[in-house]
């Protein structure tokens, strides 16, 4: 059995090291669609054309059992039209409004997301369902998903910039917790740690994602090797990466 997880970019891998570390038995392939890169500025009808061309034939080229969607964006879109798609099992990524809801004290949350996935209905569903009594601060920052590509290749994060994207004014002082609802998001963690002043606890879906992987797929007894798919391009520092990730084979489609 083996496991796709798909994204706009490098953003799955912080869902793949989730799985990884609770179900190390497992053979997880990524697919990330570079050459889309950012997803969070396309419209909705755009990015569920896009998955519905280029998922299924992947699915079968490794010949997933189970796929993972790990694109806040395209989850929020685009999941209904999977599900229907394809005849295996599709775990989405949404914003995880409902753990940051049972952890706040102040009843403030900031949602931190692309602009796609902060004007979505499914996010004011989400938060009327489980968080009707809290006050949502929105920020779309499109921009961060770059800044975490950027990263992972061997770039440095500009504080600079982070602070223009991000200024201190947007952000309430009685806030407490914040949702990092995309899954590049995590990936810059130590920067967002240090560049807000006050005590935020930072919520994402990651584990969460790895325990219904968990549930959905049997113990294993040998790992299958896992291979990377792109439709950009990578530069060495990123294949570097990748390598250390324990991706046998890394693809430009």
């Amino acid at each position: 059995m083996s496991v796709l997880i798909f994204d706009s970019g490098l953003g799955g891998l912080s869902i793949r090291r989730e799985i990884q570390m609770l179900r190390p038995d497992l053979s997880v392939h990524q697919f990330a669609d570079h050459a889309w890169l950012p997803y969070g500025a396309k419209s909705a009808n755009d990015i569920c054309s896009r998955l519905l061309a280029i998922i299924p034939a992947m699915v079968k080229r490794v010949n997933a059992s189970l796929l993972v969607v790990a694109c806040n964006t395209a989850s929020t879109h685009t999941l209904p039209q999977l599900r229907a798609a394809l005849s295996i099992p599709v775990v989405g990524v949404v914003p995880a409004i409902k753990p940051a809801a049972r952890i706040s004290k102040s009843r403030e949350i900031i949602v931190l997301a692309t602009e796609r996935t902060i004007a979505s209905p499914y996010l004011d569903e989400l938060i009327q369902q489980y968080a009707s009594d809290c006050t949502i601060t929105r920020i779309g920052a499109n921009r961060l998903v770059e800044m975490a590509e950027s990263k992972l290749s061997g770039g440095a994060v500009d504080t600079t910039e982070l602070r223009k994207l991000l200024p201190s004014a947007s952000i309430p002082p009685s806030a407490d917790t914040i949702v990092l609802a995309c899954t590049h998001f995590p990936l810059l963690k130590e920067e967002l740690e240090a560049y807000f002043s006050q005590q935020l606890d930072f919520v994402d879906s990651g584990n969460a994602i790895a325990r219904r992987v968990s549930d959905l797929t049997p113990i294993q007894e040998k790992v299958e090797p896992a291979e990377f798919f792109t439709t950009g391009t990578l530069n060495q520092a990123t294949i570097a990466l990748l390598k250390s990730e324990l991706f046998t084979r890394i693809t430009t489609l």
